[in-house]
């Protein structure tokens, strides 16, 4: 089958985001197919409404940021997964509370504080579900952006400090190392964070806007960077209390295909989905390097099937990390995987071609 006909399959076959995300995404002509029935058969959907209930007005701590799939970033992560946006009733009803406590909060200037991480993430996750119109959203993403332009532009990559010159450091973090605390001023983090590659793969812009965001990613795709530390290290939040940060932007398979842990595997197809976004990233030897890895994968048809482990669909865990990349209502079914690799497949080859950069 070529590309049309492996849609066409897509369309006949996949489940109600499948084919939502199919006829909205990968058709050049949505008016082709009934966009309402889709959109209903969508939103009535059981794997849909199931996540829509898990999406918790609440807005503490845990509830924003942690494994479990009812917290804020995970449901969100899941929602925009499965084809949900802005605009769509039952989405904005569970969606709105967020957006209230967005545009009431202040960054706390008197001290270090979480709130500035909260922030990130709850209007990381509207920017990516399409809230562009929404004021506190664009004013928070504009903000963020800036601060990781400004560090980013630096091309530092020397982030850390010696850990001997500060006491208090619990002993299970005695094997990681120590970020300059210079690098997050009352708890905002200066460098990239996977929440923040995340938002700005769906940040409106012009020329300048687009100009800072390759810096950011230029930035993530050096050598330098990818040779941190799985999650950065550990900060500093005030005298003998520490953290450890994770959320890096490392990229599976940056050097080599050959022995790829469970980790890694988990995260590949979404990491690649989302650096498929930027005309910087897609350049990169990662990314070709990947997407002929991805390819290996292809059936004589046309279609794909991804290893399971590159498609996972856990109980617990963070959607950032590849927790919950199902797309199907069975996945039991053996067609599932298959349809799931497929979608994904068009998906990063659809958006190499929107992000191509016009020749001179």
């Amino acid at each position: 089958m070529n590309e049309r006909e492996v849609v066409g399959w897509l369309l006949e076959n996949g489940g109600p985001t499948i084919r939502y995300r199919a006829a909205t995404e990968l058709l050049d002509d949505p008016t082709s197919v009934d966009l309402g029935a889709l959109t209903a058969a969508l939103l009535e959907s059981p794997l849909v409404n199931g996540w829509l209930e898990r999406l918790i007005p609440e807005t503490g701590t845990n509830q924003l940021h942690s494994s479990k799939p009812t917290a804020y970033e995970n449901a969100m992560g899941k929602l925009t997964l499965l084809g949900c946006r802005s605009g769509m009733p039952a989405f904005e009803e569970r969606v709105r509370p967020f957006r209230d406590w967005l545009a009431q909060t202040m960054e706390d200037a008197r001290g270090w504080s979480w709130m500035p991480f909260h922030r990130m993430i709850v209007g990381g996750f509207l920017t990516v579900a399409g809230y562009h119109s929404d004021r506190a959203v664009m004013q928070q993403m504009a903000h963020r952006l800036d601060v990781l332009y400004q560090f980013t532009r630096q091309k530092n990559y020397d982030i850390y400090v010696d850990r001997s010159v500060y006491s208090g450091i619990p002993a299970g973090f005695l094997d990681k190392p120590l970020v300059d605390p210079a690098f997050y001023p009352g708890g905002e983090e200066h460098f990239p964070s996977i929440y923040d590659i995340h938002a700005l793969a769906h940040f409106p812009g012009d020329g300048i806007t687009r100009q800072k965001i390759d810096t950011v990613i230029d930035y993530v795709l050096h050598p330098d960077y990818q040779a941190f530390p799985e999650g950065y290290g550990i900060m500093r939040a005030g005298k003998r209390k520490y953290y450890a940060i994770g959320w890096s932007v490392h990229l599976p398979g940056y050097f080599g295909f050959d022995d790829l842990s469970d980790w890694d595997a988990r995260q590949l197809v979404q990491r690649v989905v989302l650096m498929a976004h930027f005309p910087t990233a897609k350049a990169h030897r990662w990314f070709r390097e990947s997407l002929a890895h991805l390819g290996t994968y292809r059936t004589e048809r046309g279609t794909c099937v991804f290893p399971r482990s590159y498609l996972r669909e856990d109980r617990s865990g963070y959607w950032v990390t590849g927790a919950y990349m199902g797309l199907e209502e069975d996945r039991r079914l053996k067609r599932a995987l298959e349809l799931e690799s497929t979608f994904w497949m068009l998906k990063i080859r659809r958006l190499i071609e929107e992000n191509e950069e016009p020749e001179p």
